[in-house]
């Protein structure tokens, strides 16, 4: 697809009423000036639904989406990585973005308030890989501010996929001021009813259908 540079659409990601055709226009490009990706990118802050939607592998080159993967914005971050989760083939990560995919969705715990897009594509993420799970709420535990309702809701979900043998590792490691001392009934419960994992699929593996 044909798609034109310059600085008309930089004007246009500053164009309310065509910020996302800019947007759009913008990631589409193999490879966009910095300057001009960082200004469409702060537009899309306001709108990340662009960024997933636009996470299809033949949309965003590997140049932009690294650059979303690892932007300081965890909210544009964690809309990469489920873009690039499900295109298709769906539940695969292209190789050379295994790394930053699986840091993107870590990240997510600096959600501040993660609207219920966003809290959805987390849970999803999480639910396909228990060890992705695991690692997403130690670092949840280790939080200096207390997540609001969304993350708490996601991390509920979290601690059941976990296997039995990961929820005593997790117990173990909790301190008294832990954001995850209210989930202690379901941390010591570890015959209770948990639901399982939402795929076999594991992400952060490496993965030959998408290059």
């Amino acid at each position: 697809m044909w798609v034109p540079s310059g600085c008309w659409i930089q004007r246009l990601c500053m164009t309310q009423g065509d910020a996302k055709i800019g947007v759009r226009a913008v990631l589409r490009l193999h490879e966009p000036s910095p300057d001009l990706l960082e200004a469409a990118l702060e537009r899309a802050v306001d709108f990340p639904s662009v960024v997933w939607e636009m996470g299809l592998p033949s949309q965003v080159s590997m140049q932009v989406a690294e650059t979303i993967l690892t932007h300081s914005d965890p909210t544009l971050a964690l809309a990469m990585a489920f873009g690039e989760w499900i295109a298709d083939p769906k539940g695969e990560v292209r190789h050379q973005l295994e790394e930053l995919w699986q840091q993107a969705v870590l990240r997510s715990t600096g959600l501040a308030s993660p609207n219920r897009m966003a809290a959805y594509q987390l849970t999803e993420l999480l639910g396909t890989d228990p060890e992705l799970a695991y690692e997403w709420l130690l670092r949840l535990a280790v939080s200096s501010s207390r997540p609001d309702s969304a993350i708490r809701s996601t991390a509920e979900s979290a601690l059941g996929f976990l296997e039995p043998g990961r929820r005593r590792d997790l117990l173990e490691r909790l301190s008294g001021g832990s954001v995850l001392v209210d989930y202690l009934p379901i941390l010591i419960d570890h015959d209770g009813k948990r639901p399982s994992p939402r795929s076999t699929v594991r992400p952060t593996r490496i993965m030959s259908g998408k290059k």
